[in-house]
């Protein structure tokens, strides 16, 4: 079974939500920039690596994770995934693409903007207080692609 973390233009939310679901973020409090920076991954995506699987490591249960990004239309990867592993007579279970989006799709855009300027510094910072903000929403995230896809591996 295989975790497919989810982002949109970088890898910065996906990197973060799989240190959740492996355990090498704390999920009582949001972490600090120093925790989030030692992730792997935790980066802008070049472009030749659109749609590329970046594995990062097994959870408890042997699941493999792994990070991806696309630069425009996310919604269309989890429906490919979902027709892929139709198409090869595999269970809808042994892909689960998890979206870790943010809230203002205008988000990656200033990143982008930031790098572009070649303040990479500046958007680390922003990619830092992103995930910070959205720390919430990506633990419920985590917890309830887990819940629905460990319970459905066992049906």
């Amino acid at each position: 079974m295989n975790y497919l973390y989810l982002g949109l233009a970088d890898l910065y939310l996906p990197a973060a939500a799989a240190g959740i679901h492996l355990g090498r973020l704390d999920s009582t409090k949001p972490p600090a920039a120093a925790d989030l920076l030692t992730l792997p991954h935790f980066r802008r995506a070049s472009r030749d690596e659109d749609g590329r699987l970046f594995p990062v490591g097994s959870d408890y249960a042997g699941n493999m994770v792994y990070l991806l990004c696309v630069r425009v239309h996310p919604e269309v990867v989890v429906r490919s995934v979902e027709s892929l592993l139709g198409l090869y007579g595999l269970p809808l279970h042994a892909a689960k693409v998890v979206p870790c989006l943010p809230e203002n799709p205008q988000a990656p855009l200033w990143g982008r903007v930031l790098s572009g300027l070649g303040l990479h510094g500046l958007e680390q910072k922003f990619a830092c207080l992103l995930v910070r903000n959205c720390f919430g929403n990506m633990l419920r995230t985590v917890a309830e692609a887990r819940v629905v896809f460990d319970s459905a591996a066992h049906i």
